[in-house]
């Protein structure tokens, strides 16, 4: 199996650096890699976008306790 050196490489040089115990769990650490991946995740879409021909995106939402509309889902064929 092939892994991604990306997020091992960011976990070494930013988790924990003042600390002699190593955490990969810190809100800090979960929030830069989660904007991180959405950020390559973006990037992947777009890249198949503008190599395809045609593309369709579909798009759900639906309503949270506040009555916030969420997006649920997000397919692009």
């Amino acid at each position: 199996m092939e892994y991604d050196e990306f997020p091992m490489q960011y976990i070494q040089n930013h988790a924990n650096r003042c600390s002699s115990h190593t955490n990969y769990q810190s809100p800090t650490i979960c929030e830069e890699l989660l904007i991180l991946m959405g950020s390559e995740l973006m990037n992947e879409i777009i890249s198949r976008i503008k190599l395809s021909k045609y593309y369709s995106v579909s798009l759900d939402s639906t309503a949270n306790e506040g009555r916030v509309d969420q997006l649920t889902d997000l397919q692009i064929h």
